[in-house]
């Protein structure tokens, strides 16, 4: 899946929320229409409704006195909606059809589609998401050393951790069927070898997004550090929002899960 498709299942629920509540808007208002006429610079509100054109004979209807406005407003948010109903119904099927043509998986059939034997002699240009994900997570690395003594904590995964924060963090991500690289060693240029709490893949854009959570970062002394490291991150073209994720908390602000959730749905390794 590409950052295009992403996008477009982004829009398409939106589409979705916005048909929602404009059928519902429709569903409450008043029937009949609103004839608006200028009189003196100033509007003025006339409601048309068939048995209401019977009883007044008026072809503009009912004159709405400023007390009766309210029913102009009403009908004319239905109208509005009854129009705006129709172009997103219409832009929604567009945007699906272009959607389930995206997902075609029609390239990656062509090499599953030779025999075994073949496919062994030579490696795919198309590779899909499968073998993709497979070849990353069949890289092997050596992780950072724990200290002696330090908390045992491990994973659902099985994977030791260096916090609870970051056992929640892994679980989650194992959870959703994220792939990550837990501490794998990454050269930053004028700052040497570190350690990123995890190297997160997005298979949907082939990407891999560098988290870091810092735990207190009401420490100073902590806090300098993980500026400096940031920085460093910035520096070697890693960029927040993107390719880069961050995730904290202090003894007063507690790491906040749901927000996490969010932050993986928005940059796309996670679905809508």
């Amino acid at each position: 899946m590409s950052q295009l498709l992403h996008e477009l299942l982004k829009e398409s629920e939106r589409l979705r929320n916005i048909i929602t509540c404009a059928e519902s808007i429709i569903k409450r208002a008043p029937k009949g229409s609103i004839r608006v006429s200028m009189c003196k610079k100033s509007k003025q509100f006339y409601y048309q409704e068939k048995e209401n054109l019977e009883k007044t004979k008026s072809p503009n209807g009912k004159y709405l006195r400023k007390e009766e406005r309210e029913l102009a407003v009403k009908i004319i948010e239905r109208e509005y909606c009854e129009k705006l109903l129709v172009t997103c119904i219409k832009r929604k099927k567009e945007i699906d059809k272009t959607i389930e043509a995206l997902k075609s998986t029609e390239l990656e059939k062509v090499y599953d589609s030779m025999p075994r034997a073949k496919r062994e002699c030579f490696a795919p240009m198309v590779l899909s998401d499968e073998m993709y994900r497979e070849m990353w997570e069949s890289v092997t690395y050596e992780g950072k050393e724990f200290p002696e003594d330090y908390p045992e904590i491990y994973s659902d995964r099985g994977e030791r951790v260096r916090s609870k924060t970051e056992k929640i963090i892994a679980d989650k991500l194992n959870k959703e069927g994220i792939p990550y690289r837990y501490e794998e060693p990454y050269e930053l240029e004028r700052y040497g070898i570190v350690y990123p709490d995890f190297k997160i893949l997005d298979v949907n854009n082939r990407r891999e997004i560098i988290l870091e959570h810092f735990g207190m970062m009401d420490d100073e002394e902590y806090c300098r550090k993980a500026l400096k490291k940031l920085r460093m991150y910035e520096r070697q073209g890693l960029v927040l929002g993107k390719n880069l994720m961050i995730t904290y908390e202090t003894s007063t602000e507690p790491f906040d899960s749901r927000l996490f959730e969010r932050m993986l749905r928005e940059y796309g390794v996670m679905g809508i």
